[in-house]
């Protein structure tokens, strides 16, 4: 029987290739002033200086120039051997000539074939879809949607997000059943589900076992939770810039990070880390710790999850909203999962068998 490569569907503009950092520097060039890409922090408008940009997107000459991003090429490489690859990319019907023929220029060993052009990234269905635009993925009839992270994406949540080239790899890799082959003990327990999941229970009852150790998450969020440090946004400033962080990501308004040091410690004292993250968090660890990482997925029912969700005090509505929404994308994570936990009792007691049972401990 033949193996069937996953359908991938990659976006260009600022997936693949320079576009609103390109216009930037451009603009930079005309006023004589630097402009920082971080600066554009959500899609569309900015009403500031710094939509001047989009006049550029209106010549032919800037789709004609656009440069690939740092390891672009290498990239879309290594994913053609392990995927059937296609780029989907949106621009102006005049500007497709311009936009094909600088594809085929960046990257040419991609087939030209596997170029789609056109807005209606709906229409597409492919196994994953790689997109900047919140939007596309939230309309999007792929399996698997996977936001890219950019400045004016920062604070989506529910959905997976990857930070760089190597985390969708990751991705890519657990997904094709391609884990690897190195075991090393302790390993890291990543621990993920929807929001109401009890997915922070089910790692505290967890680590009443001596052999595991709870990695605290540091985060702006108000109320302790378990397994939760709360921190100010200046704080949380600067362990980020100190590169203290594994990762970091944004949940419902508010950011959560691993500290890298935490995790050593617990390796180090002979312990299982356990850590409730999400599943861009989990490709992290797997990049830094190779062969160690095995993500648990906490299975709730989801009605359960929403009254839990919607009988926590400390969310405002919106933060609700949000949770409940992001449930579907949440529960696509199943896919990528080591090990699927069905949480049914209230101790969890049976749900710690399991774990302890899979890892054969």
């Amino acid at each position: 029987m033949a193996y069937k490569k996953l359908k991938i569907i990659c976006d260009a503009d600022d997936v693949l290739i320079s576009c609103n950092e390109y216009a930037l520097q451009l603009l930079s060039q005309v006023k004589g002033q630097y402009y920082n890409v971080s600066r554009i922090t959500k899609w569309g408008l900015l009403d500031n200086e710094l939509d001047e940009r989009l006049k550029y997107f209106e010549y032919a000459e800037f789709y004609a120039n656009q440069p690939a991003l740092p390891g672009a090429r290498e990239f879309l490489i290594s994913l053609m051997e392990k995927a059937d690859v296609f780029i989907a990319t949106a621009v102006y019907p005049k500007f497709m000539g311009e936009r094909i023929q600088r594809i085929q220029e960046l990257f040419p060993e991609f087939p030209v074939d596997h170029i789609i052009m056109g807005k209606r990234k709906d229409l597409i269905h492919a196994d994953i879809m790689l997109d900047d635009g919140i939007h596309n993925l939230l309309e999007s009839n792929c399996s698997f949607p996977v936001l890219f992270r950019q400045p004016w994406n920062q604070e989506a949540s529910g959905i997976c997000c990857v930070d760089d080239y190597a985390d969708f790899l990751t991705l890519v890799d657990l997904m094709n059943g391609n884990k690897s082959t190195i075991s090393r003990l302790p390993k890291i327990l990543c621990i993920v589900g929807p929001s109401g999941s009890r997915k922070r229970d089910l790692a505290a009852a967890l680590c009443s076992n001596r052999k595991f150790e709870l990695i605290k998450t540091c985060t702006t969020a108000k109320g302790r939770k378990n397994g939760t440090d709360m921190v100010t946004p200046e704080f949380f400033d600067f362990f980020f810039h100190k590169g203290d962080f594994i990762e970091t990501t944004w949940y419902c308004g508010e950011r959560y990070g691993t500290r890298k040091s935490d995790i050593d410690r617990a390796l180090e004292n002979g312990h299982y880390p356990v850590i409730v993250m999400d599943i861009s968090g989990c490709l992290s660890v797997y990049n830094t710790y190779p062969g160690q990482c095995e993500i648990i997925y906490a299975d709730r029912d989801k009605r359960e999850c929403i009254l839990s969700i919607i009988q926590k005090p400390a969310l405002r509505r919106e933060q609700v909203a949000d949770r409940i929404v992001s449930f579907e994308f949440e529960e696509k994570n199943k896919v990528v999962a080591d090990h699927i936990v069905s949480i049914e009792s209230e101790s969890l007691a049976d749900e710690v068998k399991d774990i302890l049972s899979y890892l054969k401990l």
